[in-house]
């Protein structure tokens, strides 16, 4: 699984290559921001879940879909992964969990292929960005504020080695994204918890 490449994203949206150098440093960071906000991981990979005290029978995975469960750990003690029921679509584990101290599952999630709600998003959110810079018409301006909350800082003689971004708060969804919660909160790691109580 990949994110759409710069090129992908100019092609698209039919744009020109203008601003390739700041797109390109944008990406990763986008790409870093949705994740953020969805509070999981994306791409297919291994993965350790730890839960302390679940007081459960389900656990939820945050990176779902998942293929498979490695591993099942308890207070040390590793069990037969069979006697634990998976639900691969949403990533949930069910069994007696209610007397562990220390959990610990290790797992296969994520997607193959990034869901196309995702990629839409993505490519909607490196657009405004273009948009923005595009407004920039000042050839020597060194820091431009793109997404309406971020900064990408660039050396305007060529040099790769100054480039560097910020501008996200934690604990705030910035305005842009804000505009993509609808399409983005299916994929959130809490998102099947919504009435779903002692999940671990």
């Amino acid at each position: 699984m990949s994110w759409p490449t710069t090129d992908e994203v100019l092609e698209f949206w039919g744009l020109d290559d203008d601003y390739y150098d700041q797109m390109e440093v944008s990406g990763p960071w986008v790409q870093s921001l949705i994740e953020t906000y969805l509070g999981r991981q994306l791409f297919n990979a291994s993965y350790t879940h730890e839960s302390y005290q679940p007081r459960s029978t389900q656990i939820q995975l945050d990176n779902y879909p998942v293929e498979s469960v490695t591993t099942i750990t308890m207070d040390g003690n590793t069990k037969d992964v069979s006697q634990y029921h998976l639900t691969k679509a949403t990533g949930q584990v069910y069994g007696d969990f209610s007397s562990v101290d220390v959990l610990t599952i290790v797992y296969d999630g994520g997607f193959s292929e990034l869901p196309a709600i995702i990629e839409s998003v993505y490519m909607a959110i490196m657009k405004d960005g273009y948009e923005e810079l595009s407004d920039t018409s000042d050839a020597d301006v060194k820091d431009v504020t793109i997404f309406d909350f971020a900064k990408v800082a660039y050396d305007t003689t060529g040099s790769s080695g100054n480039i560097s971004y910020s501008g996200v708060s934690s604990g705030n969804v910035p305005e842009p994204l804000a505009n993509y919660l609808g399409q983005l909160d299916f994929y959130k790691s809490n998102v099947v918890l919504a009435s779903t109580d002692g999940v671990g």
